[in-house]
């Protein structure tokens, strides 16, 4: 009898694939990363790529490309052309996140929204019995404002607790040592 668990509802997963190798794995160069940002102002550093996004030119040419097949006929695009094309993507993304089924992944809009998607998930898993009250949900410190408060809204809501880890930034090899000594008292 086979068992389908869909959207990570199972406790088993099968061994995640290996991460590529140096060997194998084709970085890109400097002068591919200043061809893919070179419409960005040079004279700014830009650490922050989540508010407004960081987006390489070769994806600027992609989205505009599927605009315009959209614009030249969006019924025959909508109906014909777009779950297919959406499927493509959460497939390579399957792969690339060593996911175990195409339907573990999901493509949103932005951060608050997947966080609000999984929030739901969490205050539904506490609802169903699968968290205790009192369970604790860790966060780090410089999680996103919105996604902090949604945290805390959630899951204090659902009988959880929140606890929020200062975690220094760059992370140096001795942290994550004294993080894993701390997780497990």
């Amino acid at each position: 009898m086979a068992t389908n668990h869909l959207n990570g509802d199972t406790n088993s997963h099968l061994p995640k694939k290996p991460k590529l190798s140096s060997a194998t794995a084709s970085f890109i160069t400097p002068s591919e990363i200043q061809s893919e940002f070179s419409h960005h102002d040079p004279s700014v550093a830009r650490i922050n790529n989540g508010s407004f996004g960081c987006c390489p030119a070769s994806i600027i040419e992609a989205q505009q490309h599927l605009q315009l097949q959209f614009l030249r006929q969006p019924d025959d695009f909508y109906f014909n052309h777009l779950k297919d094309g959406i499927l493509q993507s959460r497939t390579i993304i399957k792969r690339l996140i060593n996911a175990d089924h195409v339907d573990e992944v999901s493509i949103v809009d932005n951060a608050t929204t997947a966080a609000a998607i999984f929030l739901q998930r969490i205050a539904w898993a506490f609802a169903e019995g699968h968290f205790d009250k009192g369970d604790v949900a860790i966060m780090l410190h410089y999680a996103y404002g919105a996604v902090k408060k949604s945290i805390e809204a959630y899951v204090t809501r659902a009988g959880g607790c929140v606890i929020e880890v200062q975690l220094p930034f760059p992370v140096n090899s001795d942290t994550v040592p004294r993080l894993r000594t701390h997780q497990r008292a």
